[in-house]
């Protein structure tokens, strides 16, 4: 089945998206009309992705407006994230359009953004219900919530339909609720595939032993999954079961991923002090699912390249 079936529009819409947001973000004293941002959570995993991707082309298609998906990572840890790219590729789409966080950052200052004229720019959150730290000068302009952990009781303004909080076991499953009116999102391949794919990944394939999927989740991918045979003429349970296995073998392969790739996939970097002194060490954690035989076979220059890779003074690698 070709899962990039009918993605020529949604990609139309993130190349346009990208022309009028980078407009905008240069320079937003000269923005007349409103122009809202779709963000998904700090750490930019599947849910995210397609959840503030999907919902910012719904919006766009239903108000007309420029509605743009912010992506809170660094363009070049999106490899990182193998299993969205994979799907993303299947999709055939171009991620390359997306706004990172690195284009965003100069319009995140408070000069900035008192220049924005009144009403002329909407948050939406999806994926979580509290903006991250860096991204905390945007709280003011929250307008809707989409999400599926639990309400930290940020926003009050945000209220009835506009505040979806419902703790399911993935966000697209109440982004699918929520676009299920515009049944021309779910004609093609492309959205119904991102949507199922990732409704499938964070619950373990409905699998009930796990207790994931809540009857939403199953409903929503049951509904997707009709419309996909339907229109494929597939055997619909292999082809999830397949789906669901490929989703999952990407999102744990890292056997792709570069030395510098693999320090970086869950590094976290501390500054520690001893007692008797004043002088200050940078310590760095890095763990990854690869084996240390392995790494080490397949980059025999990995402790040359981790030193000029990372700033610290001591490194502790855990691998498996």
């Amino acid at each position: 089945m070709e899962l990039h079936r009918g993605n020529e529009e949604l990609n139309r819409f993130l190349s346009e998206s990208k022309r009028k947001g980078t407009e905008v973000l240069s320079n937003p004293s000269n923005n007349n009309n409103r122009i809202s941002f779709v963000i998904g959570n700090e750490a930019m995993d599947l849910d995210s992705f397609v959840s503030s991707i999907v919902y910012a082309y719904f919006l766009s298609k239903r108000e007309g407006e420029v509605v743009i998906p912010l992506i809170q990572i660094p363009k070049e840890d999106f490899s990182l994230r193998t299993d969205v790219a994979w799907l993303f590729n299947e999709t055939r789409l171009e991620w390359d359009n997306l706004i990172f966080l690195k284009d965003f950052e100069e319009f995140l200052n408070e000069n900035r953004l008192k220049s924005v004229k009144e009403d002329k720019l909407r948050v939406i959150l999806t994926d979580h219900n509290v903006l991250s730290r860096k991204l905390s000068l945007l709280n003011p302009f929250v307008e809707e919530i989409i999400d599926h952990h639990a309400d930290e009781g940020k926003y009050p303004q945000v209220k009835g339909e506009k505040r979806l909080i419902e703790v399911v076991g993935s966000a697209t499953t109440l982004v699918a609720q929520k676009i299920r009116e515009d049944e021309e999102l779910f004609k093609g391949n492309a959205i119904p595939s991102l949507l199922l794919g990732t409704i499938l990944l964070d619950t373990v394939n409905l699998l009930p032993e796990f207790n994931r999927a809540t009857p939403k989740d199953i409903e929503i991918a049951s509904h997707i999954l009709k419309g996909l045979e339907e229109r494929n003429n597939v055997d619909i349970k292999k082809f999830q079961k397949d789906f669901f296995d490929t989703l999952q073998k990407e999102r744990f392969d890292q056997t792709n991923l570069s030395t510098q790739d693999l320090l970086r996939v869950d590094y976290k970097q501390f500054t520690m002090e001893t007692k008797n002194s004043s002088k200050k060490y940078e310590v760095g954690i890095s763990s990854s699912k690869i084996k240390g035989e392995e790494w080490i076979s397949k980059d025999p220059n990995i402790i040359k390249v981790t030193s000029s890779s990372l700033s610290f003074d001591y490194l502790t690698k855990l691998s498996s």
